[in-house]
């Protein structure tokens, strides 16, 4: 065979063949990249946590397919991330729900959540509101700390809290803040 026909045998070979989808972690998942974000795309489910962290932009709704994280769902701190909006179909955390420490993040957007075992929110400095309307258990607490302007966190009303743990919230009216 010449060289010619060998690398057109070779061309014609691999057309159509695509590389591999990498597969979804087997445990914890780090995003710390829009890479990372992106790598994470084609997930329905994580096997453990999932912690995001980082100093610049990222988009968070390539992760719109993900149901359930049998781990922690932590974000933050970070310093670009100006919206938590990709967590369209989420409905299980097995862990804990912790949004912390997020400079420019104006809201956190969970339509589907249904279950967590805890929700923390805590010193986040541009955070208005989190949206779960149909968040209906949280087994341990939902803890909402230090947060600079959160005006609104919005769960199911008839939710089942182990415990609730608000605390200097300045936004929020003292006549509007849970009792301990």
């Amino acid at each position: 065979m010449t060289r010619g026909a060998l690398a057109l045998a070779l061309v014609l070979g691999c057309r159509g063949v695509q590389a591999p989808r990498p597969a979804c972690p087997a445990g914890d998942a780090h995003v710390s990249s829009q890479a990372d974000v992106d790598a994470l795309a084609p997930c329905t489910a994580i096997a453990g946590d999932l912690v995001i962290r980082g100093g610049g932009p990222l988009d968070l709704r390539p992760l719109a397919g993900l149901t359930r994280i049998d781990g922690d769902l932590v974000i933050g701190p970070t310093l670009a991330l100006s919206a938590i909006d990709g967590f369209a179909a989420l409905r299980t955390i097995g862990g804990r729900l912790r949004i912390a420490t997020n400079a420019e993040a104006t809201g956190a957007w969970f339509p589907a959540l249904e279950r967590a075992a805890r929700v923390e929110l805590d010193g986040n400095f541009a955070l208005v509101g989190v949206y779960a309307p149909r968040l209906a258990a949280i087994r341990d607490a939902l803890v909402v700390r230090d947060n600079a302007v959160l005006e609104l966190v919005e769960i199911d009303p008839a939710a089942v809290i182990g415990a609730v743990d608000v605390a200097r919230n300045p936004a929020w009216p003292a006549d509007q803040q849970p009792a301990r």
